[in-house]
């Protein structure tokens, strides 16, 4: 199982990594659609990691009403990160969600998942695709904006 989880999180870097060098060495006129998917993929990264709260509050009512708006919160975060007119800040805005995702997430799920290396892997995750976000705004260097 825990191979398992390192590789569907591994694989879900993939269009991070690959969108941020296509940014970087793909033709100039595919900067725009490129940054264009980089968000769309960043947005719906953003809401799979609130579904892990609603898990949470259906499981644990005691918890329920917080977990559900921590659950919905993110998706809608990031929808409006997606509709920003520049997207330099809407790929600043992802960044600051992915690593308030994690902050939260460490905050109520530090213990979860520790046989499998969760929070090292979360942690892991949370900075390659940051990073790779943050690599994507350079890219704008190379195409004159």
């Amino acid at each position: 199982m825990r191979l398992r989880v390192y590789f569907l999180g591994v694989a879900g870097l993939l269009p991070f990594i690959g969108l941020t060098v296509a940014t970087w060495f793909g033709p100039a006129e595919w900067h725009a659609p490129l940054i264009h998917a980089l968000a769309v993929y960043a947005a719906l990264i953003i809401s799979f990691l609130g579904g892990m709260h609603w898990g949470v509050a259906l499981s644990r009512p005691e918890h329920a009403r917080k977990h559900m708006l921590l659950g919905v919160a993110p998706a809608m975060l990031a929808w409006g990160a997606v509709l920003l007119p520049w997207s330099i800040l809407a790929l600043s805005a992802f960044i600051l969600l992915l690593l308030l995702c994690w902050w939260i997430d460490r905050l109520w799920f530090g213990g979860i998942g520790q046989r499998l290396g969760y929070g090292a892997l979360r942690t892991g995750l949370t900075a390659v695709a940051a990073l790779s976000l943050l690599a994507a705004i350079g890219s704008y260097g190379r195409v004159g904006i």
